[in-house]
């Protein structure tokens, strides 16, 4: 059981608005598992999650992303609360391990972008706690060491989730049935190189507004241990082929809307790190996050 205290104190200073809140809350957790052999193991969890607004989403000032289209955040915003079970089972061998899972969440205060638009044909987007949700979904994750200079991992997330509310007495709900993936391929190369390519896939899905389309995403990255060891040269390229774009349809009674994000361009990095006292860790067998590895963003 862990408690969390939460004391947020807030001030306009042009208009001296205050926005003063405070509160108690409890999180338990549950987790089992048993094994049926030294090989195979069943799991099951539960929790309860806190999951706060960051600041963007807080601050009441607005952007634009043009004349016509401006974005604010809510100061008033209360955390999203999510009840989460999951029952899952691990199997292990000699050259790799897969681990799968079911599982159920129920989360309120859902936090949505609402868009209106006025007489004018003027948008503001803002974020609201929208909605309650309820999603099933299957996992997997797996790892497997093809040959000796080839490793495959990998996880994907397919899921139904149901999200209901209402804003300003408009009744908004998303069905979605979707998924999100990611594929990680390693190679070891001659004179102590590294190669890795990792495929990241965001499939559509249903808004409360709309609808959410695809991302495909391709990373490259090419590493070699320098120093004895005790350092290692990384050349990436982050999304090589400029596709990590959020692209969204969003309609409301009396408007449509088609647009597109991209964080930022395709990059070049060149990195060097240096361990002090430290082994290298080798990663390769950690489960993957279920939402696919994008880099996120408020705006």
């Amino acid at each position: 059981m862990r408690a969390e205290y939460t004391d947020i104190q807030a001030r306009l200073k042009e208009t001296n608005e205050a926005n003063d809140r405070d509160f108690l809350d409890f999180f338990p957790s549950a987790h089992f598992s048993y094994e049926l052999s030294d090989k195979q193991t069943i799991q099951f969890s539960y929790s309860r999650r806190l999951s706060r607004p960051n600041y963007r989403l807080l601050l009441p000032f607005s952007n634009f992303s043009d004349s016509r289209n401006f974005r604010a955040g809510n100061p008033a915003l209360n955390p999203e609360y999510t009840h989460s079970f999951e029952l899952g089972y691990l199997q292990n061998w000699k050259s790799g391990n897969v681990f799968s899972s079911v599982y159920y969440r129920y989360r309120t205060g859902v936090i949505e972008r609402i868009t209106l638009v006025d007489e004018n044909n003027f948008s503001i987007i803002f974020p609201v706690n929208l909605a309650q949700q309820n999603a099933y979904g299957f996992e997997f994750t797996f790892t497997q060491d093809l040959a000796p200079w080839w490793t495959l991992n990998g996880n994907a997330n397919i899921y139904w989730a149901l999200t209901e509310g209402t804003f300003e007495d408009q009744s908004l709900r998303a069905e979605v049935l979707t998924m999100n993936s990611r594929l990680a391929s390693r190679f070891k190369l001659p004179k102590d190189f590294d190669l890795q390519a990792t495929v990241l896939y965001s499939a559509p899905q249903n808004t409360t507004q709309g609808r959410m389309l695809s991302m495909t995403v391709l990373n490259l990255g090419l590493s070699r241990d320098v120093l004895k060891g005790n350092g290692t040269l990384t050349l990436s390229v982050q999304d090589v082929f400029n596709s990590q774009i959020r692209r969204s349809i969003t309609q409301g009674i009396d408007f449509f809307a088609d647009s597109s994000f991209q964080w930022r361009a395709r990059q070049w990095l060149l990195n060097f790190n240096y361990r002090l006292n430290q082994k290298k860790q080798r990663g390769g067998r950690e489960r993957g996050d279920r939402e696919g590895g994008f880099e996120g963003g408020d705006w």
